[in-house]
């Protein structure tokens, strides 16, 4: 998470709360002070009850319009707290990410996993989850594997997402490489080449992908091992998803059990 991000989003929730608390009663007080230099003070009958109903619906329309304008504004980028905890074993089809089918890829819940088919040459088609949060400081995890693995296909997290012109990637290939780079505004910036690594199982077998991000420094492990460990300022926090890549097209990728938790 960012440095005293929850302070931030608990301000921008108060603030505007007292605020309208304080104008509903000042706009009360002045409608209640308020008369006619010739006329007397008079009994509550139905005219001054039906004057207080006004006075109080002008109070919560107020409070509910200057309550709800930040959190339309802010409340979903407020960066998770420290501890919280994100997790998805993909068996719910309404948990977030997207179902799409195009001419270049299709993404979808199937059988308790979700899957990303890459269907043209040289593409990559990446989903993530806005409704799980933005993540600052974090560890994140998945299970992932080639269904249909044509040569070279590759596969992982994306993470710290803005939007889909900039966040960082991590990707392994099922002839056991690794890569990692940021997207920005649109342009791939390379932070560590393809790479090869014993560690990961090659073909259709399962890895254990793994993102320990503090601050500008990124770790890198799979199936717990540790590939490297890269220093990159590009973006301090974002959401996270899943990635699936391949130069040959009709690359089917499986992702399990992701699990997100924020660090300190």
């Amino acid at each position: 998470m960012m440095p005293d991000s929850g302070l931030l989003g608990i301000l921008l929730l108060l603030v505007p709360i007292v605020a309208g608390f304080g104008i509903g009663a000042a706009v009360a007080w002045y409608l209640h002070r308020r008369r006619a230099p010739s006329e007397p003070a008079r009994a509550v009958g139905p005219t001054t009850g039906g004057h207080k109903k006004k006075v109080l619906l002008l109070i919560v329309g107020l409070v509910i319009l200057i309550v709800l304008i930040p959190l339309l504004a802010f409340g979903w980028n407020i960066v998770q707290e420290s501890g919280e905890t994100y997790e998805d074993d993909f068996s719910n089809p309404a948990s977030g990410f997207g179902r799409l089918s195009t001419k270049l890829y299709e993404a979808d819940y199937m059988d308790g996993e979700y899957h990303i088919l890459v269907k043209a040459f040289r593409q990559a088609a990446w989903a993530w989850n806005r409704d799980a949060g933005r993540f600052g400081d974090f560890t994140l995890e998945i299970d992932a594997r080639l269904v249909s693995r044509p040569s070279e296909s590759a596969y992982g997290l994306v993470f710290r997402v803005q939007d889909d012109n900039n966040f960082y990637r991590f990707l392994v290939s099922e002839n056991g490489y690794y890569l990692v780079d940021a997207l920005l505004n649109g342009r791939w910036n390379t932070l560590r080449s393809w790479t090869k690594s014993a560690f990961i199982n090659e073909g259709n077998s399962t890895n254990h992908l793994k993102v320990v991000c503090q601050g500008s420094q990124i770790q890198l492990y799979v199936n717990e091992q540790h590939l490297t460990t890269l220093t990159d300022d590009s973006f301090a926090e974002g959401y996270v998803g899943m990635i699936a890549y391949t130069p040959e097209g009709n690359s089917r990728v499986a992702f399990d059990d992701i699990r997100v938790s924020s660090l300190d």
